[in-house]
């Protein structure tokens, strides 16, 4: 059950003490979406901030008409397009399942009226933004200063299925390297084993 990982998550990571768990399963929905069902198109308003248990989620964007890659969202993650969700404008992002994902999702609706239940939403929305704040700026400034052949085994360290179930070129987006790149430090590594 998805509803309950997804407490047992809260419960470890940011304070539950006022949880009201019974209101809080009542607003959100446990979803399983199967592999390339695309959850947001570029310029689409984003009506759902998501938490995965399991599976892989891609967010890109489009530039000069080609896809770029701006990250990928395993379990444990929250992922929506936050800037379209929290002020309900049209995204510059999509959003694509890359493997069959489970877990639990909120509408922006559904979330303004638990915030208006209960203050303590209030403060558990802000926990879980700064945590996920926290958590998106360490692996940015991780990859910032990396090196291409760092980033590689970063990221395939904390997401192994992303070879996987991602494309190629997918991946050589989101490193910031092209795939002739990509294909040289895959097969160094695949050497090295």
């Amino acid at each position: 059950m998805s509803f309950g990982y997804f407490l047992n998550y809260l419960q470890k990571n940011v304070d539950t003490t006022h949880l009201n768990e019974a209101q809080l399963k009542s607003h959100v929905h446990e979803f399983k979406y199967n592999k390339k069902v695309e959850l947001l198109q570029p310029g689409k308003i984003c009506e759902h901030f998501y938490f995965i248990k399991t599976g892989l989620v891609r967010t890109y964007e489009i530039k000069s008409d080609r896809e770029d890659t701006l990250n990928f969202y395993g379990p444990d993650r929250f992922f929506s397009s936050f800037l379209s969700f929290l002020h309900q404008i049209p995204s510059s992002e999509g959003i694509i399942c890359e493997s069959e994902v489970r877990g639990i999702r909120i509408s922006y609706t559904e979330l303004n009226a638990l915030r208006k239940s209960d203050p303590y939403f209030n403060e558990l929305s802000i926990q879980i933004y700064e945590k996920l704040i926290i958590d998106l700026y360490h692996e940015l400034n991780i990859y910032r200063t990396s090196t291409a052949k760092e980033r590689y085994h970063l990221i395939n360290s904390s997401l192994p299925e992303l070879s996987t179930t991602s494309l190629q070129k997918d991946i050589a987006s989101f490193l910031g390297i092209s795939n002739t790149h990509y294909s040289t430090l895959k097969k160094d590594a695949l050497r090295k084993r």
